[in-house]
């Protein structure tokens, strides 16, 4: 994202950078890379790339929507059963904290395919 002055690979120079950008402009559109929306639809959001919006769901997707439609279900899947788990009086930090939470534990969570352009 060095568009948005993201010139580092360090996850430390990039949460920086995000809480520079937040604090000066609200909430920029980058933070979308953060909480794992394919960058192809944040650069699309963004009007960094050619790619025509072709669908709307938890964001608005630009593309081929196959890789960001799974990504929303992998939402929604941790979505639900996190609901029913808190609507069930579950402790909240107890539930995140899981082994069973979902695709946050994957080794790979921002997986490559995620982040082609």
């Amino acid at each position: 994202m060095s568009e948005c002055g993201y010139e580092s690979d360090s996850i430390e120079h990039a949460l920086s950078m995000l809480r520079r950008r937040y604090a000066t402009v609200g909430c920029p559109p980058e933070i979308g890379v953060f909480l794992g929306i394919p960058l192809k639809d944040v650069k699309g959001f963004m009007g960094l790339n050619s790619l025509r919006h072709t669908k709307y769901g938890m964001w608005r997707i630009y593309g081929d929507p196959v890789v960001s439609e799974k990504r929303m279900n992998e939402y929604r899947r941790a979505r639900n059963m996190i609901r029913r788990r808190l609507i069930s009086g579950e402790d909240p930090v107890r539930i995140i904290r899981g082994k069973e939470f979902g695709f946050l534990n994957k080794p790979n969570f921002i997986r490559e395919d995620y982040l082609r352009t």
